[in-house]
């Protein structure tokens, strides 16, 4: 596999080994390359891990830095537009950035740079089709 496909996989692990009550909801993580979901399967909650992008850079003369960008996805049919629906998705999406704030990937040597969670959710989702998506993305560092 490429390092991109071995840290989200490191992500994917970490997720579903987390201690109970680390996060507000129960999930199953997945690694997912296309993160395709029909409407009736979303009543149930959906947390996906996508590998996403890589940058390469100068760290000295014989070494690079690169960054690996890993987009974690939460996804969620919800009756209504309440903060009772909204809320504690946002509270999980919060709980796994913080869940992730410098954590190391031991098993790739990864260690984690920053998070983005830039948009907190699709409001054209949520007035559309009752759908909560929230896209985050965790971004890993290696010397090479």
């Amino acid at each position: 596999m490429s390092t991109v496909d071995d840290i989200a996989a490191a992500v994917t692990t970490e997720l579903n080994s987390a201690p109970a009550g680390t996060f507000n909801q129960t999930f199953t993580a997945q690694q997912l390359y296309v993160p395709l979901f029909d409407l009736k399967d979303l009543g149930t909650l959906h947390v996906s891990v996508v590998p996403k992008a890589r940058v390469e850079e100068a760290e000295n003369r014989s070494q690079t830095m690169n960054g690996f960008d890993i987009d974690i996805a939460v996804h969620q049919k919800i009756a209504d537009w309440t903060a009772a629906s909204i809320s504690p998705l946002l509270t999980l999406c919060e709980q796994i950035g913080k869940y992730f704030r410098l954590r190391r990937l031991n098993e790739v040597s990864a260690m984690w740079w920053r998070t983005e969670h830039r948009t907190l959710y699709s409001v054209a989702e949520l007035r559309e089709k009752h759908l909560f998506v929230s896209v985050m993305t965790l971004t890993y560092k290696m010397v090479m």
